[in-house]
Order: structure tokens, then C-alpha cells, then sequence
């Protein structure tokens, strides 16, 4: 899904394709345009938005929908035109600062830019880092990528530049391409006085950045032979130290299609003990090839030790034949469409749809939460509710609380049970002062449950939210699913630390939703 947003001319290559498909079915709402793009929903609705912002698309609404129109033809070419002159202008700018800067280099430094050619014109440029470098100074490095054609040798040649670094006892951080760990990430991960953290390749450049002083070394390892620009000026300098701290310090990655699933699991590799909550054996069924050539051999070299809480159907899949992997499995209610991968201070949350989804955090704490909930329903302490009359129990239970926090609300409650929601729960709820709060859907709108005073309502996408309804109340954390109107089942567990963890999540989400009510 990546690609649908590499810009061309101003639009992404989403936006273009929402675009011609508005153009040619007229005034439409979103569902004929995502139809007929086939792209996800969440991602058309931003591409909508995207246009509108732009010019190039406009709405009505009609009945409580959004109907949509592309501009004219003609507005695109404007568009366009208006955008190539401003990069026109840019360009321009940027020759100007640059030529700027060479005019000023002072006697006493060089303050500028210098470009260097080819493999000689590197080694110039990184011997001129190592004397600036001293014991006091600290080498940035990030979005390191380098073409294969291109790998053995800059791998040899900064193999001599780091090693010398290190000998004068600079400290190096280094942000790297994921695809590289094997090589060059490896081959620092043993050089003294260096840190290396990964990224997914997303969020590489084609280009090897080093910040270092007031300098910013920028080396192109895209072509036949390098091509390296040494700019000078604090000013530049600062900034790219700046974005250089971010990438550093996000808690947060993104990883998307197979290949981004392949830099994960590689990621995974470094880890010997890994739990999953909701495992379907997807990994061995969509990536074979890989999972069982490449990474199961050395998963086992490693000595690793999966425990996978999986649903029932994941016992017909390849998996169950990995040496390393125990499974448990519960059923589809109890453990939702997301994934969710624990390996040391990681947690993933992976979506398996086409192009395959996964959002990574690096925490601590909140690893070691999803670890304590993942031993509770692996150790089988879940209480069950079934049907109308347990839901009513659950709902009895909550009033004893001051508030319910819901993800994923549908507003279920008001429509399959209206008479005791409304004439039993409700009153109840008022006088005690209740506060429910709710993170639904767009449809919960359209419910009697927004009549109710003490419910409050933010808005989240349904990629965010997914088909169970989990709910916070007390030390409690409960995973209710709608099967029909009069057949609903519960999950409850009773833990402090993962109702906090919940809770947490929750208020997390509530500031970033919409208010609607």
C-alpha cells in the first residue's frame, strides 16, 4: 500500500487514481469509488480529502452522506502548473543558496557545499570526516541504503572509515535501513563505540546521511559509483541532527506489504522468545518461500521458542510443522482480526489483509503488559457471558464504577436491548452520575444510543477499531462480540495491570478521535 503514496506532479499515485475514478463516474459517494480503485477504505476517504483540500474535488452532502465530484480537466492542468512552477521556483532558490554558500567560505573554514565523484571522490570526502572528528564529537548516520550492485564495496570501504573512528574513540549512533542488518548493520553492531538502531525501509532515503559538527555528508549509493555532497552550516547541520533525534527516539514503526513483513520477522530473529496473540499461520501460508527456506532454519539455530494463542483453524496450517512453535488456541471472539506479536521490549499489531499491515511500538512497560495478558489467556483465566441476559449482568456489574470506556462501540446495547437499556440501565446510570464513554464507528450515529445524556462519542476508523467491542470497567477488561441480536458472547478478565494498560490505550485514541458527541 506504500505506493499509494509515492507523489508525482503534486498527486500521489492514491490520489490519481481516486481522481479518474470520480472523473468518470460523475457525482458519487465513496463506496463506488473504492469499488472501483480497489483500494482500501481508510485510504480513499484520505485521498477524498486530499483532493478536496486541493481544489480538484468537491462535495455535497445529501441524506447524511458526502457526495462527491472531481473538478474539471482543466483545474487538474491548472494544478499541475501551479505546482511546476513552484518547484520551478525552488529549484531556483536552492541554486541560489548553494551558490550563496560557496561565495562565502571564509578563509579561516570552508562554509559551503562541495561534491565529490565516484569511489575516490568518497574516500576524500570521508578522510576529510575522520580529521574533523575528535574523542568530544559524536558521528550521526541515518537512512542507510545502499544498491546491491554497490554493497561489497562501500561495505569495505567504511569498514576502514569506522574502524579508525573508533580507534579515536568517536561515538557513532547510527539509524539503518532494516534491509541492511545483515550486512552493514551487522558489521557495525561490531565496531566499538557505535549504536545502531533499525527502521523499516520506508522510511530510508536512497541516500547515506552523516551529521557530524556543523557538517552534513550525503553520499548517493544509487548508481554505478557513489556521489557524495559535503555541505557546511550549523544552521543545516542542527536541522538534520534534529530529524536525526526523531528517528531515533520513535517509539513507533510502520511495516507494509510482504517485503515489510519479511524486515519484521527479520527484526523477530534477534529475539528468542516470542508470544502471539490471535495467530492464524498466516506468516507460513502467505510467505512460504521465505519462512521456511530462510527464516525457520535459523530460527532454530537460535534456539528459538514461539508460543502462539491462535484460532482453532490455525492447527490445519504449516505452522503446527515449525519445530519451534507450541500452540494454544481459543476462539475467533476471544481474540479479534489483529494479530499481536510480543518480542522483547516490542509489541506489533499485525493486520493480514492483501497488502499486509503491521504497527510496531518499542516499549518496555507496555511489552511487559501484553506479556502478563498474554500468560493470563494462555493460562485460561477468562470468564464467559453469554447471551442477553449475561450482557445485562455485565452491565449491572459496571455501575458499581464510575464510568465504561468502549473501543469499537457499535451501539449494540440500545438497539438489540432497548427496553432495559433505556427504562432499567439508563435511569440507574443518571442518578449515579455514570460516565460511558465510546469509540465507535460513524455508524454508532445512526443508533438510540446517542440519545442516552450520560454517553459521550469519538470517532475512529474501522481499520482502528475492528468487529470486537472491548470494554473498560474497573480492573476489568472485557471482549464482547455480537454474533446475531440475541446471541452475544463475553470475555472478561480481571487484571489491574491490564485494565490499566487498556485504559491507557484508550485515553491514547480518545484525544487523537473525533468528538461528535
Amino acid at each position: 500500500m506504500a505506493e499509494e503514496f509515492d507523489e508525482i506532479g503534486g498527486l500521489t499515485k492514491g490520489e490519481r487514481k481516486v481522481y479518474l475514478a470520480l472523473a468518470g463516474l460523475g457525482p458519487s459517494t465513496a463506496n463506488p469509488v473504492i469499488k472501483q480503485t480497489g483500494m482500501q477504505k481508510s485510504a480513499v476517504y484520505f485521498c477524498l480529502e486530499r483532493l478536496v483540500s486541493k481544489g480538484l474535488a468537491s462535495y455535497i452532502t445529501r441524506n447524511n452522506r458526502r457526495v462527491f465530484e472531481a473538478a474539471p480537466s482543466a483545474k487538474l492542468g491548472e494544478f499541475i502548473e501551479q505546482r511546476k512552477r513552484r518547484l520551478d521556483a525552488e529549484k531556483a532558490e536552492m541554486d541560489r543558496a548553494v551558490k550563496s554558500l560557496i561565495a562565502n567560505r571564509g578563509e579561516g573554514g570552508r562554509k559551503g557545499a562541495r561534491f565529490f565523484e565516484g569511489w575516490s571522490g568518497l574516500e576524500i570526502a570521508l578522510e576529510d570526516s575522520y580529521c574533523d572528528l575528535d574523542q568530544k564529537d559524536e558521528l550521526r548516520v541515518f537512512s542507510v541504503t545502499v544498491a546491491s550492485n554497490q554493497l561489497e564495496r562501500f561495505r569495505r570501504l567504511i569498514k576502514k572509515f569506522h574502524d579508525r573512528r573508533a580507534e579515536k574513540k568517536v561515538r557513532a549512533r547510527m539509524v539503518m535501513n532494516e534491509r541492511m542488518r545483515e550486512t552493514l548493520g551487522r558489521d557495525r553492531e561490531n565496531t566499538p563505540y557505535t549504536e545502531v538502531h533499525y527502521v523499516p525501509p520506508e522510511y530510508s532515503t536512497p541516500a547515506t546521511i552523516n551529521v557530524y559538527k556543523d557538517k552534513v555528508l550525503i553520499i548517493l549509493l544509487s548508481g554505478e559509483s557513489p556521489t557524495t555532497f559535503l555541505v557546511e552550516g550549523k544552521e543545516i547541520a542542527d536541522s538534520f541532527r534534529q530529524y536525526f533525534e526523531l528517528l531515533w527516539s520513535e517509539e513507533t514503526r510502520v511495516y507494509r506489504g510482504l517485503k515489510g513483513m519479511e524486515a519484521l520477522l527479520e527484526d523477530v530473529l534477534q529475539y528468542k522468545d516470542v508470544v502471539f496473540i490471535g495467530g492464524r499461520g498466516d506468516i507460513s501460508l502467505r510467505m512460504p518461500d521465505y519462512f521456511w527456506k530462510s527464516f525457520a532454519p535459523r530460527a532454530e539455530k537460535k534456539g528459538h521458542k514461539w508460543k502462539i494463542l491462535g484460532i482453532p483453524e490455525i492447527v490445519e496450517t504449516p505452522v503446527m510443522n515449525a519445530k519451534f512453535i507450541e500452540v494454544r488456541t481459543m476462539s475467533h471472539a476471544a481474540l479479534g482480526p489483529i494479530v499481536i506479536w510480543i518480542f522483547g521490549n516490542k509489541v506489533a499489531n499485525v493486520i493480514w489483509k492483501k497488502d499486509p499491515i503491521a504497527f510496531v511500538l518499542e516499549n518496555k512497560e507496555v511489552a511487559q503488559r501484553y506479556r502478563d495478558y498474554f500468560t493470563t489467556l494462555w493460562e485460561d483465566e477468562t470468564r464467559i457471558y453469554r447471551g442477553i441476559g449475561g450482557l445485562r449482568a455485565l452491565w449491572d456489574k459496571s455501575l458499581q464504577y464510575d464510568q465504561v470506556r468502549n473501543i469499537g462501540g457499535r451501539g449494540q446495547a440500545a438497539v438489540n436491548d432497548p427496553d432495559y437499556f433505556f427504562k432499567s440501565f439508563a435511569p440507574r446510570a443518571e442518578k449515579k452520575g455514570f460516565r460511558w464513554r465510546i469509540l465507535g464507528l460513524p455508524e454508532i450515529m445512526k443508533t438510540p444510543i446517542v440519545k442516552a445524556k450520560f454517553v459521550e462519542i469519538r470517532l475512529l476508523p474501522e481499520l482502528a477499531i475492528g468487529p470486537t467491542v472491548i470494554q473498560i470497567s474497573g480492573d476489568r477488561v472485557i471482549n464482547i462480540v455480537w454474533k446475531n441480536e440475541r446471541e452475544p458472547i463475553a470475555f472478561e478478565i480481571e487484571n489491574k495491570e491490564l485494565a490499566k494498560s487498556y485504559g491507557e490505550y484508550f485515553e491514547m485514541l480518545w484525544k487523537t478521535a473525533k468528538k461528535v458527541k
